[in-house]
């Protein structure tokens, strides 16, 4: 181990001492400026560099022999490692007051004279290149040339404990053997191209990309499906995680994650829903340092999520809009095989899988490059979309066959919020009992009809159910665009009083009615 290289075992010591010594701790104010200077002297006389990011966050990066880290200076993890810094160097421990003073000058350092640096979680572009970080000072470069493993790389990757270094990828195998790890329908064409699609084009930062999304009953493999996905893509020790409490709390673990998978979900309120959505499309957001009054804590970030539960958990329409759906069976006893098996042979064919998903990647990005991978028509997620397309010809498929994979996605999202929405269905129900094509009134003459119905139907009791005419057009909004793609268009007219709500029914046929009329009076 190089002499400047730290373990856990030592910085768990470390910061044990340090906590003893705080209760103990009785130096006078200049003392601890005297430590505290003496923490940065040793710093700064290691091979660090002091740099800040583009939202002036303090940053250090430590190289040693066998690998670089890089730390957000106001972090746990370099506060532990200044424990074990002053216990080797200095022989005793620090209060944590003498460790601030220390984070406090380093930072300051960092933000003014340090250079600035974009710091990057797992993926990167840089130099027309994606670099895909490896954790253990390597990274591979891929271009539309191919790829390589290159030591050192000009990119910054944060340090995280929990990251786990991945495996050295290897040529020549195939994308579609992780199809043997994951329980897919393999009757069902249109899962496996959005499947294979979804890995490689994870990979790519900094365009908002779809949740995906599994439900299936017990015995169906959703955890094990999500470990696979993690272990290729983004691995660590903290590979399936449980849904936060708060939307701070929430924040702070995507902020250490490429990809987070949220096992066994029974619901999701609506806030949840609200900032996933948020989190897939671009979210920042700050929180108060700690004991300053003005001082903010910045993340800025657009995240790869997965969530899984016995029953399709996204319900709210803004989040099935951004979702990939897989729906799972349970295994039979012929398909299931004992887990350390099971393990023993993905961890063989790991480096192939996540070495022919480069050379996927390459392929898109050779064909994005020559303009030889535009679609028509752009669908939702456009970024992701385009994407997928240019790795769907990569790996063979015609671009009919993605979009009509991509667009049998977007009817499972409709009808999933509009099966979801109390209100949409009472829109569907109250426009096929029109005897027009047309209905035009106010919205609390609307409500009144929708709260027969649900009365009729038993669906007051529902929280999805407007209470009151003035939440009607609420709820109506947010499934509009569902309603739309079964030919039922609703208007909100706010130039008039009251405000009137205009239903269409684009499907109508009067003939229909005709018939039925007929049909009736024989």
């Amino acid at each position: 181990m190089d002499e400047h290289e730290i373990s856990e075992a030592e910085i768990d010591q470390a910061v044990e001492n340090s906590g003893e010594k705080d209760s103990d701790s009785v130096q006078s104010e200049s003392e601890q400026e005297t430590i505290a200077g003496k923490l940065v002297e040793l710093v700064l006389n290691r091979n660090v560099d002091l740099f800040h990011d583009p939202l002036k966050n303090g940053y250090i990066k430590i190289e040693s022999e066998n690998k670089d880290e890089i730390y957000r200076l106001k972090s746990g993890e370099f506060s532990d490692y200044l424990s074990l810094l002053a216990w080797k160097e200095l022989g005793k421990p620090v209060a944590n007051q003498v460790k601030n003073i220390a984070i406090e000058t380093l930072n300051a350092k960092a933000k003014f004279d340090g250079e600035e640096h974009k710091v990057h979680l797992r993926t990167a572009w840089h130099e027309n290149a994606l670099w895909y970080d490896l954790g253990d000072r390597r990274a591979v470069r891929i271009d539309g040339n191919g790829w390589e493993v290159v030591n050192k790389p000009p990119v910054f990757f944060k340090s995280y404990p929990h990251k786990i270094i991945q495996v050295e990828p290897i040529e020549g195998g195939q994308i579609g053997d992780i199809l043997k790890y994951l329980n897919v329908n393999s009757t069902d064409k249109f899962q496996e191209i959005l499947l294979l699609t979804y890995l490689p084009t994870v990979l790519i930062p900094d365009i908002p990309r779809p949740i995906m999304v599994l439900h299936g009953p017990k015995g169906s493999a959703k955890t094990t499906f999500f470990r696979v996905i993690k272990n290729i893509i983004d691995p660590s020790a903290l590979d399936i995680l449980t849904y936060p409490r708060s939307s701070v709390e929430l924040i702070q673990l995507l902020s250490h994650h490429f990809l987070v998978c949220f096992d066994n979900l029974s619901d999701l309120d609506d806030w949840q829903s609200d900032d996933l959505c948020k989190a897939v499309t671009g979210l920042a957001f700050s929180k108060r340092e700690l004991y300053s009054d003005d001082r903010d804590f910045i993340y800025e970030f657009k995240i790869a999520i997965c969530i899984n539960g016995i029953n399709l958990v996204a319900t709210k329409p803004d989040l099935l809009d951004r979702s990939l759906i897989f729906e799972l069976d349970s295994l039979t006893r012929e398909n299931t095989i004992a887990e350390e098996g099971f393990w023993i042979k993905f961890k063989t064919d790991k480096p192939q899988i996540l070495g022919a998903i480069f050379t996927i990647l390459s392929k898109a990005i050779k064909l994005k490059n020559e303009g030889r991978a535009v679609l028509k028509s752009v669908p939702r997620l456009a970024d992701y979309a385009e994407w997928c397309n240019a790795v769907s010809l990569a790996l063979g498929y015609s671009p009919e066959q993605f979009l009509e994979a991509y667009d049998e996605n977007i009817k499972r999202q409709n009808s999933e919020a509009i099966e979801a929405s109390v209100t949409a269905q009472l829109v569907i129900e109250f426009t096929d009992k029109l005897q027009e094509s047309e209905w035009t009134g106010s919205a609390k003459a609307l409500w009144a009809e929708f709260d027969k119905l649900a009365e009729e139907n038993g669906l007051k009791k529902d929280k999805t159910f407007p209470k009151t005419h003035n939440w009607l057009w609420r709820r109506i909004k947010e499934v509009k665009s569902n309603l739309a793609s079964i030919g039922i268009n609703v208007f909100y007219d706010t130039g008039v009083r009251p405000r009137l709500i205009k239903i269409v029914n684009t499907k109508y046929d009067p003939l229909l009615d005709d018939e039925v009329e007929e049909s009736e009076e024989k």
